[in-house]
């Protein structure tokens, strides 16, 4: 196994193993939000690439941290949606996407405040369907996903 795929499995280990990033969710709607998050560990780690491990810890000590942060974000999003109220929704809304930046870089457009009143709107809607409420929401934080970091490709 190479460096890469080792530090890949050890970031999806490292998710998988932390039921407090989905404790609130049914297995379907928990498995989207862990998909989500492996996703972005595996987007961080190919960032490390090149990097000895040492480095790459240190590299991804603070995506990965934002990652779980974001997880978590999104349970008590979808899992207390109805007890946010509006204020606390949008407040919700933006402490995810704060993490998103973390994770996705420099690169990372976060949602504009149109595109936050559109989602927040929507999510009415989708309250009724966890899943695909995340599934929603991931599309939302991501938007246009920022291009592959240059290490990837050096």
């Amino acid at each position: 196994m190479s460096g890469i795929e080792a530090r890949i499995e050890k970031a999806a280990q490292s998710i998988l193993e932390n039921e407090k990033l989905t404790a609130d969710l049914d297995d379907d709607a928990a498995q989207i939000l862990l998909d989500w998050g492996i996703d972005s560990a595996k987007q961080i780690v190919q960032s490390t690439l090149g990097l000895d491990d040492m480095e790459a810890e240190d590299a991804m000590y603070q995506p990965m941290r934002a990652n779980r942060r974001l997880m978590r974000g999104v349970n008590k999003f979808v899992s207390r949606y109805a007890i946010l109220g509006e204020e606390g929704q949008v407040e919700a809304l933006e402490k995810i996407v704060s993490q998103a930046g973390v994770i996705y870089g420099s690169e990372y457009v976060p949602p504009s405040s149109d595109q936050q009143s559109a989602f927040l709107t929507e999510t009415k809607e989708l309250i009724a369907d966890i899943p695909q409420l995340i599934a929603r929401l991931r599309s939302y934080v991501e938007g246009e996903k920022p291009s592959a970091p240059s290490s990837l490709f050096s």
